[in-house]
């Protein structure tokens, strides 16, 4: 029985992996949660659960009385998620949350020596280089993202990263695929929402839309496999059968394909080493007719904006997700177009004069000058 720790409890990853442990009760079971914010849900899971600790990173009081909460150990505050991790009783960690709030306590389950899983890309990009020193062996941070399990899948646990030429990606084309290109400048935040497979929050839905979720999950594919970013591709894939792969020096390619859900990937990660069978329920995948094609710059700049601050390196990955998550909510706001996404986000990169971030400190401040720079070249030109 493996006793798990969940960051990011209330978000659709965290159902995904909710989903794998009510499938294999004899298996695995939730030990801790946590959420950001939405503590109803919170102590509603770890009700369902069984989970006798509840973990918020809000300090701020809640409106829930003792009864409520009820023989589950509920504690406040950016600080318990690091006690949560180093907790004796926990065998793997997920961090299934979204931004860099939980970046130092990924760290910290790292260097406890715990298995960890991640769907956290904001985390991997802002803090890779200390994130892979706190690494103590092979196979210890495992990821969740369907893209990255899949290439993960196709490696093998006993492949060399010198016998790969380069790794694939795939994204669906968003909600805007055959959109007339002259049109997009009008397209609204409802619109962008609407995201053809997947069932996400609203960040990472318009971001799927502009194609910046692609180039973030390039750039995080980089640093999980010490792949050159020049040789990681995004392709178009509106069946959302395949999700990433790999082509071998000899030539050869393998493709990881699943139903577009988090179940398997999850389950997969989780389950390492072993493999277990897939309930009844679950239909065997079906694949007809697979198209992959190029990722057009012209409807997707935001793609290739994500490739070029991954190019830079040092600051910009980082000032990157700053810079992306206020352009996002500027237009989320509607005080931008869809279309001047990607050039608000390319002002505020090219305004950067600052170094390089020489501790961990340093790169998730980046996080908010890219954030602040975003606002003020949003007030200067947009």
């Amino acid at each position: 029985m493996y006793k798990i720790a969940l960051i990011g409890a209330t978000g659709s990853v965290g159902s995904a992996v909710l989903r794998v442990i009510e499938t294999y009760p004899q298996v695995f079971s939730l030990y801790s949660a946590a959420a950001y914010r939405n503590i109803e849900k919170l102590i509603s899971i770890c009700k369902k659960f069984n989970a006798k600790n509840a973990y918020l990173y809000e300090s701020k009081k809640y409106d829930m009385d003792k009864d409520d909460i009820f023989g589950i150990n509920l504690k406040t505050g950016s600080e318990t998620l690091e006690e949560m991790v180093c907790d004796p009783n926990i065998d793997k960690v997920i961090f299934a949350s979204s931004g860099v709030a939980s970046l130092k306590a990924l760290i910290l389950a790292l260097k406890s020596g715990k298995d960890v899983l991640i769907a956290n890309k904001e985390s991997l990009i802002v803090g890779g280089k200390w994130i892979k020193e706190s690494i103590k062996h092979d196979n210890q941070l495992l990821p969740l993202d369907s893209e990255h399990n899949a290439i993960w899948l196709c490696l093998g646990k006993s492949c060399r990263a010198s016998d790969v030429r380069r790794m694939f990606i795939t994204a669906s084309g968003g909600p805007f695929l055959n959109y007339p290109l002259e049109a997009l400048s009008e397209v609204k935040p409802k619109e962008a929402l609407k995201h053809p497979v997947w069932q996400m929050g609203n960040k990472i839905t318009i971001d799927s839309a502009t194609m910046m979720n692609k180039g973030l999950e390039i750039i995080e594919a980089s640093i999980l496999f010490n792949m050159p970013i020049d040789r990681i591709e995004g392709f178009i894939h509106p069946e959302s059968r395949i999700h990433g792969g790999v082509e071998f020096i000899d030539g050869s390619v393998c493709l990881a394909a699943f139903y577009p859900d988090m179940f398997l990937p999850t389950l997969y990660a989780l389950s390492y080493p072993q493999r277990l069978n897939v309930p009844a329920e679950e239909k065997p995948l079906e694949l007809g007719t697979l198209n992959l094609k190029p990722i057009d710059e012209k409807r997707y700049p935001c793609y290739f904006v994500a490739i070029e601050a991954a190019r830079m390196g040092g600051a910009y990955p980082a000032l990157l997700v700053g810079a992306d998550e206020e352009a996002v909510n500027l237009y989320i706001k509607g005080s931008i177009t869809f279309t001047e996404i990607p050039k608000l986000i390319r002002k505020t990169l090219d305004s950067y004069k600052g170094e390089e971030p020489q501790t961990l400190e340093d790169a998730v401040e980046l996080v908010n000058i890219g954030r602040t720079l975003a606002k003020e070249q949003f007030k200067k030109y947009l």
